[in-house]
């Protein structure tokens, strides 16, 4: 326990003393030589009055008194002694002299004891002027000041605590009573202080109920807290007690509130000092990144590069830069300091869903874990080894996310400071805005390839597959495209599609008005070709209702409408004309499309417009040469070609693909009977009925005369003989004017029956010939 130094005296000089005496000696002298009154008087004032001013009230009354005895005893005249009246003035006059001397007295004790106290109050901040200038630190200042107060005071505590979001923690105390860190309740005259922001004097901790006593010391105790103050709010409070109750009178609370001040001055300088250095050592990190970056034009070696500068500045061993594809974050960057065994797991990628990332993505603030092993939630980076953790969002000027910085450490905890947050949001920053401009530059390069590509697309299909691809690529967040075309009789069928099962969506036919339902903004909006961007459990809802029964059986499945989270939608208009429909689809999430990905599926829109435009201007011409005038089918040579591509593509895949030939049986009966214009009409109504009764894929032509073809890809054997039978039931449906029609129809399979041309002609002829032999006239 400090021992406490007795408080300083006001002690008696000699000389006053020995005049006082010399005055008593003269009184008694005057009294036994018969000296007047008046010397009587003067000699006792002197006396008495010296002697209270010297020696203090209570000896002053002593020497008054005993001075009154002896003018009492001993006679002033011969033969008689002081008379009632003279004693009562000597009384009067001894009374006032100690009046006098007490009042000198007290002055006198009153200005030594102000020196004494501006002497310790000098001592104290001359002492305290070294050891916090050369403070390195805050802290640094805080442990300073406990010893400083009780080498120059007589207290029996000192110490100072430093606020965190826990409490006041100790940074020292003298004696030693508590461990550095440890933290005190909230609930205490140090935390009442701090709440306050004003100096707490407890005259009695006994009466004050917030006082909290440390272990092993008595609470008949005095205590003052005085806030130390940073930047305008309470950084800290220095505690001091004093075994006795009342204990620090005003001159001892003024001077270490005095002292307070000097260290809150300590504090502003070395607080601007760190500032000033935080700054200079951001401004440095800073122009580094930027000038590596100034002339980089890929994104993954500016993400290498920011993060290799930002982990050197910080002092870390460990960092990724993700980015999300395809529904999962994957790195940018790795750090070349990360552990083997992490290394993997991390170049693998991260699933999107409600972990750490996810997050921080989703809300675009910052993580910062201190001890990742202790406060982790996600067991996969605690696997890992992270200890220490920084999940940063980079963002563009829009607040888009583009990437995520994942920088910390595998060997210990840290403390992320104020200053480490600003700087990694700050680089974070620098990086985001590099990203988005290489992000637009290489968007903007693919879609300008993509568009030479397109312009340079001999077929339909291969423009349109090239599309879907394309927006794939081009639209951040995309995993899915589809591209819907109009056909000639004004309903739409998939033309190209990446992410679905295309053959399976070739089968689908899909009007106009389902398509408005698909759309969802309202028909003009449909005309003018706005994207349009619905997500979650609205896509399934609206493809539904934009298309059912079987349709929508098809789209479930092909085209995954129940899987889709996100789907962006861009009619492809010219002159208020839907040509094409563009969709973009993501599965992982719901906030896949931002800002930039509508922008650049709308320009990818507004590209293919022009170019869908003209292969319909192509594909016009091409359908005037190679469409029967009359019946609106495939002519001969359209028939050649298709099959010719079908039978190519059968020998590359090894697909099947049927050919049916048919012919009308006892036609010549229609032409003399009823007339050419007659038969003209049965032709058409015989093709109306093989559109109606085959697949969307399929391709029905006009052989020549009476004669039609139909081929049938994708079809094995089994099928075909089914859909000759349809084909053959829809004729007999028709009607002319009377007469029921019939029809004699061949089928060949390839590879089955052959593989060129010829030999399925040949192989279908023969067997129309062979039925038709047996088959019935028109009636």
């Amino acid at each position: 326990m400090q021992r406490l130094r007795p408080a300083s005296r006001t002690a008696p000089r000699l000389g006053p003393a020995l005049a006082a005496l010399l005055a008593l000696v003269a009184l008694v002298v005057t009294l036994l030589l018969d000296g007047s009154p008046l010397w009587i008087a003067t000699w006792a004032a002197i006396g008495v009055g010296l002697a209270t001013a010297v020696l203090g009230p209570r000896l002053g009354a002593a020497v008054g008194g005993g001075a009154l005895v002896v003018a009492w005893a001993l006679p002033t005249v011969p033969g008689g002694a002081l008379g009632d009246d003279a004693l009562a003035q000597l009384a009067g006059i001894a009374l006032l002299a100690w009046g006098a001397g007490a009042w000198s007295r007290a002055g006198s004790v009153g200005r030594v004891a102000a020196a004494e106290a501006g002497r310790r109050r000098t001592r104290l901040l001359a002492e305290a002027v070294l050891p916090l200038e050369t403070a390195s630190d805050p802290d640094g200042v805080l442990a300073a000041l406990p010893p400083l107060v009780t080498r120059v005071l007589a207290v029996h505590h000192a110490s100072v605590l430093r606020l965190t979001p826990e409490g006041p923690v100790f940074v020292r105390a003298e004696p030693p009573c508590a461990p550095v860190g440890s933290v005190l309740p909230d609930r205490s005259v140090v935390a009442r202080a701090a709440r306050t922001g004003r100096v707490q004097w407890v005259p009695d901790a006994r009466r004050d109920a917030d006082y909290h006593g440390l272990k092993g010391l008595s609470r008949d105790v005095s205590e003052l807290a005085i806030p130390l103050r940073l930047a305008g709010r309470v950084h800290a409070v220095l505690n001091v007690e004093r075994e006795r109750i009342d204990g620090f009178d005003a001159d001892d609370r003024a001077t270490l509130e005095a002292l307070a001040r000097v260290a809150e001055s300590d504090l502003e300088r070395l607080a601007t000092l760190s500032e000033l250095e935080r700054q200079r050592h951001e401004a440095d990190v800073l122009a580094r990144v930027a000038q590596q970056l100034v002339q980089v034009d890929d994104a993954r070696r500016a993400a290498r590069i920011t993060l290799s500068t930002l982990l050197d500045a910080l002092g870390l061993d460990g960092g990724v830069v993700f980015h999300v594809d395809r529904g999962q974050f994957r790195p940018l960057a790795l750090a070349d300091g990360l552990p083997a065994d992490a290394r993997p797991a991390l170049e693998r990628g991260v699933a999107w869903g409600r972990g750490r990332l996810h997050h921080v993505w989703q809300s675009g603030e910052g993580l910062f874990e201190e001890d990742y092993a202790v406060t982790g939630l996600d067991a996969g980076f605690r696997a890992l080894g992270v200890r220490a953790l920084a999940s940063v969002p980079v963002r563009d000027s829009d607040g888009e996310t583009l990437a995520l910085i994942e920088a910390g450490s595998f060997v210990a905890a840290r403390a992320w400071s104020a200053a480490d947050r600003r700087l990694i949001e700050t680089v974070a920053s620098t990086l985001g805005a590099v990203l988005a401009r290489i992000t637009v530059r290489e968007r903007e390069a693919e879609l300008l390839e993509v568009v030479r590509q397109l312009a340079r697309a001999s077929e339909p299909a291969e423009l349109y597959q090239r599309v879907v691809d394309a927006a794939v690529r081009i639209v951040p967040g995309a995993e899915a495209a589809s591209l819907l075309t109009r056909t000639a009789a004004g309903d739409f069928v998939f033309g190209g599609a990446a992410g679905f099962d295309l053959k399976g969506l070739r089968e689908v036919r899909l009007t106009e008005a389902g398509q408005l339902a698909w759309y969802a903004r309202g028909e003009s909006d449909w005309r003018a070709g706005k994207p349009r961007l619905l997500t979650g459990s609205d896509v399934a809802l609206t493809s539904n209702a934009s298309a059912g029964g079987a349709q929508g059986g098809v789209l479930a499945g092909a085209g995954r409408t129940s899987e889709i989270r996100a789907s962006l939608c861009v009619p492809i208009a010219l002159q208020e004309e839907v040509m094409a429909i563009l969709n973009v689809d993501a599965f992982s999430r719901d906030e896949a499309f931002g800002v930039r990905a509508i922008t650049l599926a709308q320009a990818l829109g507004d590209h293919v417009a022009v170019i869908v435009r003209q292969a319909h201007d192509r594909e016009a011409l091409a359908r005037s040469a190679l469409t029967d005038p009359l019946t609106g089918l495939g002519n001969r040579e359209a028939f050649n070609r298709t099959l010719a591509r079908e039978l190519q593509r059968t020998r590359r895949y090894g697909e099947p693909v049927a050919l049916a030939m048919l012919d009308l049986n006892g036609f010549k009966v229609v032409n003399d009977t009823l007339g050419h214009a007659a038969g003209d009409r049965a032709l058409v109504a015989v093709a109306a009925a093989l559109r109606a009764s085959v697949r969307a894929s399929d391709a029905a032509f006009r052989w020549g005369g009476d004669e039609f073809a139909v081929v049938m890809p994708t079809l094995a054997p089994e099928a075909g003989a089914a859909a000759a039978e349809r084909i053959v039931s829809a004729i007999a449906a028709i009607d002319v004017d009377g007469l029921q029609l019939r029809a004699s129809v061949g089928l060949a399979n390839s590879p089955h029956d052959g593989d060129d041309a010829d030999t399925l002609l040949r192989r279908a002829d023969d067997l129309m010939y062979e039925i038709k032999g047996s088959s019935e006239p028109p009636r």
